[in-house]
């Protein structure tokens, strides 16, 4: 590995170590993953620190050159933590859809109106995430109506004054 490769390895490393600290504090990355980034970032500083160990894994895989090695190991690092991230989203999903579903059966057993009868889940959920889309787009929408609402009574009084 040439100097040159080791100093842009040591710097980017120190910089995203430090970025990744910084938000920490900020509270914008949880420390699970956080460890995991830190991890990394100081495994690549000790690489490029101790040039020997990718060496001698370079000469253990066959690859031509360390800097091939050290790129083959960042790649199947980075696929192992997409991998993880992936297993994370799908759980994750699992559980909003569980969560859904539960408060369409509590909404369907409370009722907002008396006459409508739910028979089956999937209508639970329908109706809840017609309510959910309809209140979004109320919310949207009443920022404009009182905006024009509040133009119509000033032009009213503006007319009544006259």
């Amino acid at each position: 590995m040439n100097l040159v490769l080791r100093l842009l390895l040591i710097i980017g490393s120190f910089t995203a170590a430090v970025s990744v600290i910084q938000r920490i504090r900020r509270a914008k990355l949880q420390i699970d993953e956080a460890v995991f980034w830190v991890c990394f970032f100081l495994a690549l500083i000790i690489i490029a620190l101790f040039p020997d160990i990718i060496y001698f894994l370079s000469s253990l895989s066959g690859t031509q050159s360390p800097a091939n090695m050290l790129y083959l190991i960042i790649i199947a690092v980075l696929i192992i933590k997409i991998f993880s991230m992936s297993l994370q989203i799908s759980v994750l999903n699992s559980k909003i859809t569980r969560l859904i579903q539960d408060e369409a059966l509590k909404h369907a057993q409370i009722g907002t109106d008396n006459s409508v009868k739910i028979h089956t889940e999937d209508q639970a959920v329908r109706m809840l995430e017609d309510d959910m889309v309809s209140a979004t787009e109320t919310k949207g929408n009443a920022g404009f109506e009182t905006e024009k609402n509040i133009k119509k009574a000033d032009y009213t009084d503006d007319k009544n004054k006259i």
